[in-house]
């Protein structure tokens, strides 16, 4: 019975081993994702915590799949290996850089403003607990203009990465950074209500504060925690007391455990779901959704593919391989997870080099440390749309583009 857990959670710190002595580098993203990984999974496959009305014990071939999701998205890695810390150096930022930031931030405040309307006086945030899901309260985003809204976190990731690296950097810019900042964190928690925003902006910007200030990682992780209760107050709101997240454990802080316990383990257990149940490989169909639905909108509305979407309750995450293995089973699960990691390796031995695509990497850290609670990367179109628009200003960070 702790034969599995304990294997899960020895790989895991052996791969943190490995970021110290190896990559000399512990902050290496795919050491701090697969890390992370197995000691998530160590956790969910502990039989004695399972709710045995909503869990059931895990196959031969879902422990299989935890393993290779995991080594397969830190192989890459030690086939491409590059060693040492990131290149952290200030330059000076170009004005195509700044002046296409700036006008990106204000078309995303006009989106903001159209979307929200007469709500802008009236944060969603506080009608919290009326009994309805404070998501069903936020306005709808407008077509077309709903893809510039998304990229409110990576405007704001984008003005603190010019406030920690740029050489040159005046009182007037310093100001209009701290203003858009007040406004993602206004907008993400008092309006968009936004987890999975929010904690794309918390990723990034906390990576880029401990990477760009090292000796102030004590006030970076009071913020980061602070920000984090603001999360967990958004779940609550949403939850009544009597909801299975609340009551996986007992005791005085078994409310507490549960939150933590309960958004982790059910994402493994749908996965186990699916591994366990008969269902057709649909090859290219459950991945390739972000690009194909817009070829196949009726096909996917109506679910011509076939895709099963396993949820406990009503606990729907389902890590980020789950639909690699609905489409080529094992297969899937490791040449998936193997492009992942080789594209963020492919940025990482960059990023070690030249400090302009630490940008790329700080927008990447929310998906590779979020690997258990979805695909984070091309999932669904919108959550595939931030890289291009990252990679194009990571060009523009670079004086002359050859």
């Amino acid at each position: 019975m702790l034969i599995a857990p304990l294997s899960y959670l020895i790989t895991s710190i052996l791969i943190i081993f490995s970021g110290r002595f190896f990559f000399k580098n512990t902050l290496h993203p795919l050491v701090l994702g697969s890390s992370l990984w197995f000691f998530l999974v160590s956790i969910a496959c502990y039989e004695p915590w399972f709710n045995n009305y909503l869990q059931s014990s895990w196959s031969i071939n879902t422990y299989i799949v935890m393993w290779l999701g995991g080594l397969s998205f830190l192989l890459p890695a030690f086939i491409f290996p590059s060693i040492g810390k990131y290149s952290i150096c200030s330059f000076y930022f170009p004005k195509k850089y700044i002046i296409a930031l700036d006008l990106l931030a204000l078309l995303n405040i006009i989106a903001f403003i159209l979307r929200f309307k007469e709500k802008v006086f009236m944060p969603t945030i506080l009608f919290a607990g009326t009994g309805t899901d404070i998501k069903e309260l936020v306005p709808a985003g407008i077509l077309g203009l709903h893809y510039i809204d998304l990229l409110t976190p990576i405007i704001g990731i984008c003005y603190i990465y010019e406030f920690l690296f740029s050489k040159k950097i005046t009182l007037r810019r310093k100001l209009i950074i701290l203003i858009y900042t007040l406004f993602t964190i206004s907008n993400l928690i008092l309006y968009k209500v936004s987890r999975d925003e929010l904690t794309q902006y918390i990723s990034g910007v906390a990576f880029l504060f401990i990477i760009g200030r090292p000796k102030q990682r004590v006030k970076i992780m009071s913020l980061i925690s602070i920000m984090f209760i603001g999360i967990i107050f958004m779940t609550i709101s949403r939850l009544s007391d009597s909801s299975a997240v609340f009551t996986q454990f007992d005791g005085p802080i078994g409310n507490i455990l549960s939150i933590f316990y309960t958004y982790t383990a059910y994402n493994f257990e749908n996965v186990n779901k699916l591994v366990n149940s008969e269902f057709h490989d649909t090859y290219i169909w459950a991945s390739g959704k972000f690009l194909l639905r817009f070829i196949y909108p009726y096909e996917y509305d109506n679910n011509q593919f076939g895709i099963i979407l396993k949820e406990s309750t009503f606990f729907n995450a389902r890590t980020y391989l789950y639909m690699f293995y609905h489409d080529l089973r094992f297969l899937g699960v490791f040449m998936y997870s193997f492009l992942i990691g080789s594209i963020i390796q492919f940025f990482y031995r960059l990023s070690i080099r030249n400090t302009r695509y630490l940008l790329m990497i700080a927008v990447l850290i929310k998906g590779v440390l979020f690997l258990s609670f979805g695909n984070f990367f091309f999932a669904d179109f919108p959550y595939f749309f931030v890289y291009p628009v990252t990679l194009i200003f990571t060009i523009l960070l670079f004086r002359k583009i050859t």
